[in-house]
């Protein structure tokens, strides 16, 4: 019977609009909100008597299967950093323990956990646990960061540096961006922060990955008084493997940079397209698609074919992968070209990739098409023009990647103004 009257009462659309709201306010009530933002966790400080002069690099992870793509470029630029200073530091931010890759130059280096002592000798410093734990800072450290929550963490190193040690002037870290990294997220307190640790000019240089993203930054208006960009060179692997890969025939495959944890790859956007392709052009039965860059199930097209997942692949596998291919389907919403169209344009792909504010890479790179729009049907047109034209290696241009055997030639001149 009561089950009856409630029913009855609930049906009256006034009455469920009561019901409802009141829930709703009881609930709320108690739902407890998350304020945290674990990556800015502060550090506390002591002081070192540490006097030499040591370079620190400020890194999320430090375990081999972290390093690659921006951590492996931020690597080889603090190694030639290294150089330069006769004591070095890597404190790692977000990793509680390290497995570290064998044969890099910090490899043998000492490893230890937040809270114990500091050493006069290379050093890597786990700071995951760093709740209660001090980190030692001395008067003679010098900071480069990479992802933003490492240089907010940073900034409060510099003002603490200053006040312990009644430094004249505030010491400018070295700030290595290789993204626009508010676009990680959505309009948020993470964008906000992220943004706002490009606006402190007088406590940073900045390294921009490409002169694309140097240029993007120019336009949207942020200033320093010095900064520096460089262009990156192809995996010295990779390109070695790919001069012995001149003479493979290219097959009728496309391959597709997969990642559909990462949002700015535009995973779904891309199988929203090849959906299109499978479905109305005539010939799409004679191809194979693949996806590499992150495992996923492999994901059914229209006309019985399919995408089949990879995974993340070893270089020597990723090489034969790009000179066995003839197109490339690779889009990120990012000013940043990312790496893997410029890889698959140099194997002789014909690549499709999306322009982004200044960045429009078919003025750089051979081989290289661009949708006139991220609708879905114009990707699928744009692959359907490819899918027709001949299979064979494309000579190449590439005006992104360096063509200079030094990576970072500003080095001395950028050590010189943050002494």
């Amino acid at each position: 019977m009561i089950n009856w009257l409630i029913k009855a009462l609930l049906s009256n659309r006034y009455i469920y609009d009561i019901a409802k709201n009141s829930y709703n306010t009881v609930s709320n009530r108690n739902r407890t909100i998350n304020t945290d933002i674990p990556e800015i966790t502060p550090f506390s400080f002591i002081g070192s008597d540490i006097q030499e002069k040591r370079i620190n690099l400020l890194v999320p992870a430090l375990s081999e299967k972290h390093v690659f793509g921006g951590i492996a470029t931020a690597l080889r630029f603090f190694e030639e950093l290294t150089k330069l200073y006769p004591l070095a530091r890597i404190i790692v931010t977000d990793e509680t323990s390290v497995q570290l890759k064998n044969d890099q130059f910090y490899s043998n280096w000492n490893v230890q956990d937040i809270g114990n002592p500091d050493l006069s000798t290379n050093l890597i410093v786990v700071s995951g646990n760093r709740v209660g734990q001090d980190l030692p800072i001395a008067e003679n450290d010098y900071f480069l960061t990479t992802a933003w929550w490492t240089t907010f963490n940073a900034f409060k190193m510099l003002d603490w540096q200053k006040y312990k040690y009644q430094l004249d002037d505030f010491r400018k870290l070295i700030y290595f961006v290789q993204d626009f990294e508010p676009g990680f997220y959505s309009w948020s307190t993470r964008y906000a922060l992220s943004e706002s640790t490009y606006r402190k000019p007088n406590k940073t240089i900045p390294i921009f990955n490409t002169k694309l993203l140097n240029d993007f930054f120019l336009e949207q208006g942020y200033k320093y008084d010095s900064s520096f960009y460089f262009d990156p060179l192809l995996n010295p692997v990779l390109n070695k493997l790919r001069q012995g890969l001149t003479n493979v025939s290219k097959e009728k495959q496309i391959l597709i940079y997969g990642r559909p944890s990462v949002e700015r790859n535009l995973f779904e956007l891309i199988v929203q397209s090849l959906n299109y392709w499978a479905e109305k052009d005539e010939r799409s039965s004679e191809w194979k698609v693949l996806s590499a860059g992150e495992y996923h199930e492999p994901i059914e097209l229209p006309n019985g074919l399919k995408i089949e997942s990879v995974g993340k692949l070893s270089l020597e596998e990723y090489a034969d992968l790009l000179a066995r291919s003839s197109i490339g389907v690779s889009l990120m919403l990012s000013p940043h070209p990312s790496y893997p169209p410029l890889e698959m344009s140099m194997f002789g792909m014909k690549v499709i990739t999306n322009t982004y504010a200044n960045k429009d890479l078919r003025d750089l790179v051979s081989n290289v098409y661009c949708p006139k729009s991220l609708d879905p049907e114009d990707i699928y047109l744009e692959l359907k023009d490819c899918c027709r034209r001949d299979t064979k290696v494309i000579e190449h241009k590439n005006e992104v990647f360096s063509n200079s055997e030094i990576e970072f030639p500003f080095v001395d001149e950028l050590v010189k103004l943050i002494r």
